[in-house]
C-alpha cells in the first residue's frame, strides 16, 4: 500500500510539472503573438470572444489546470496560426529544426543545408519566438561559416529578439554569445562585451561559462588587453570537460592562447600550445584549428628570427587550407607568405581577393599596414600611399 501511495505521489508531481510546462509555452507564445500584432488583452478579448481575466490567466501561466484545447483553438483562430504553433507540437518541424542545427555547424557547407535553413525560415513564420529564434540562429550560423558577417549579424540579432520574447534561458544565452563572436568579428567590441558580461551573469552551467570565457578571450586580444585574454582563455580551459566531444574546443582555445603568448613576446609558451592546438585539431580532423594553429607557429619563429622554418610551416599551413577550401584562410595564409618572402606581385595579387572579403577591422588595417611597408620597399610608392590611407581611414572609424 505504501509504495502504491508513493508511486501515486510520483506520477501525481510529474503530471502537474508537464502541466507546467504545456501552460508556460502557451503563455510565452499567446503573448508574443498578441505583442507582435501591437494587441491589447481588451483587443484580444473582443477579437476571440474570451474574457479578458481568462487571456490574463493564460498569458501569465496562472491559468490553475492544462490549458483548455478549446481555448487554444480559439486563439489560434483570432491569431490565424496553427494551433501546434501556439502549443509547438509540430514534431515535423522540431525535427527539422534539429537537423538544421547538426549540419549548419558543418563545413562546407551544401546547397541542400542553405536550401533547408530557407526553407525552416518560412515555415516557423508564423510561429512562436522559439522555433523562430532557432531558425534564424542556424540561418546565421551559415552566414557566419561562409564569414559574411554584416549579413549573420542581421540573423543573430533577430534570434536574440526572438530569444528574449521565448524566455528560454538557455536559448537567450546561446544567442548572447552567438551575437558577442558576430560583433567581435566586425569590430563592435563594446556591445560585445556588454553582452557577453550580461549572460556570464545568467547561468551556472559550465560549458556556457568556458564558452563565455573563450569569447572574452577573443575579444580582450582584439582591444590589446592580452593579460586578461589569457587569463579569460586558462579559466575556460579549466572549466571545460577534457573529453573527446570537446576536442574542437580546447584545440581553439589553445591556438588563441598561442596568439596571446605571441602578443606578450612569452615565445616558448607560444610555442608549447601552438603545437598542443595543432595536435588536437590533427587528432580530431578539425582543419579550421589546425590553419589557425600552424599559422600562430609560423608567426612566433618569424619573431624568433627563424625564417627558413616560418615559411615551411606557413606553407603547411597554406595545404591546409587548401583541403579545407574556404577562400578567407586561404587568401590570409597566401597573404602573410608573399609579406614575408617579400614577394610584392604575389601580396599585390592576394590583396585584390581579400578586399572581397569581410574581414575583422583589425586585421585588414594589419594586412594594408604590411602592404604599405612592402610596396615602399620595392619602390612602388603609389600603392604605399593609398594602402596607408586605406589602413588611417579604418583606424579612425574603430
Amino acid at each position: 500500500m505504501e509504495a502504491a501511495s508513493i508511486e501515486r505521489k510520483r506520477r501525481v508531481k510529474k503530471d502537474a510539472i508537464e502541466i507546467e510546462r504545456y501552460n508556460s509555452v502557451i503563455a510565452r507564445n499567446v503573448l508574443f503573438f498578441r505583442t507582435e500584432r501591437g494587441w491589447s488583452q481588451d483587443d484580444l478579448e473582443s477579437l476571440s470572444g474570451l474574457d479578458k481575466s481568462i487571456i490574463s490567466r493564460i498569458e501569465n501561466a496562472k491559468y490553475g489546470r492544462r490549458v483548455n484545447d478549446d481555448f487554444v483553438e480559439i486563439l489560434a483562430r483570432t491569431f490565424k496560426v496553427k494551433s501546434d504553433a501556439i502549443t509547438e507540437t509540430n514534431g515535423e518541424i522540431d525535427a527539422k529544426l534539429k537537423r538544421l542545427a547538426d549540419v549548419s555547424n558543418r563545413w562546407p557547407i551544401s546547397d541542400q543545408t542553405i536550401e533547408l535553413a530557407e526553407e525552416m525560415l518560412e515555415l516557423t513564420r508564423d510561429r512562436g519566438p522559439k522555433e523562430r529564434a532557432v531558425a534564424f540562429m542556424n540561418r546565421a550560423h551559415i552566414e557566419y561559416r561562409f564569414w559574411r558577417i554584416s549579413r549573420s549579424l542581421d540573423f543573430y540579432e533577430e534570434a536574440y529578439r526572438l530569444a528574449l520574447a521565448a524566455d528560454d534561458t538557455l536559448l537567450v544565452i546561446k544567442s548572447k554569445l552567438n551575437l558577442s563572436l558576430a560583433l567581435i568579428a566586425c569590430g563592435r567590441f563594446d556591445k560585445a562585451k556588454d553582452l557577453l558580461s550580461k549572460a556570464r551573469k545568467t547561468t551556472n552551467d559550465q560549458e556556457a561559462q568556458a564558452r563565455i570565457l573563450q569569447a572574452f578571450g577573443s575579444l580582450y586580444i582584439k582591444v590589446g588587453h592580452y593579460d586578461k585574454a589569457e587569463a579569460a582563455l586558462k579559466s575556460a580551459i579549466s572549466i571545460m570537460p577534457n573529453i573527446a566531444a570537446k576536442a574542437h574546443f580546447h584545440a581553439k582555445c589553445l591556438q588563441v592562447l598561442s596568439h596571446t603568448y605571441t602578443k606578450l613576446e612569452m615565445y616558448d609558451e607560444a610555442i608549447k600550445t601552438a603545437n598542443d592546438a595543432i595536435n588536437i585539431a590533427t587528432d580530431n580532423g578539425d582543419l579550421l584549428t589546425l590553419i589557425h594553429g600552424l599559422k600562430n607557429k609560423s608567426d612566433v619563429l618569424w619573431e624568433q628570427n627563424d625564417i627558413q622554418h616560418s615559411l615551411e610551416i606557413l606553407n603547411d599551413a597554406e595545404i591546409e587550407a587548401e583541403k579545407f577550401g574556404r577562400k578567407y584562410e586561404k587568401l590570409m595564409v597566401q597573404f602573410h607568405s608573399a609579406f614575408r618572402k617579400g614577394d610584392y606581385s604575389k601580396l599585390r595579387y592576394v590583396m585584390g581577393g581579400l578586399t572581397t572579403e569581410e574581414l575583422p577591422p583589425d586585421e585588414q588595417i594589419d594586412q594594408f599596414e604590411k602592404a604599405s611597408a612592402l610596396a615602399q620597399t620595392v619602390g612602388e610608392l603609389e600603392d604605399a600611399i593609398l594602402y596607408l590611407n586605406r589602413a588611417n581611414k579604418m583606424l579612425k572609424n574603430i
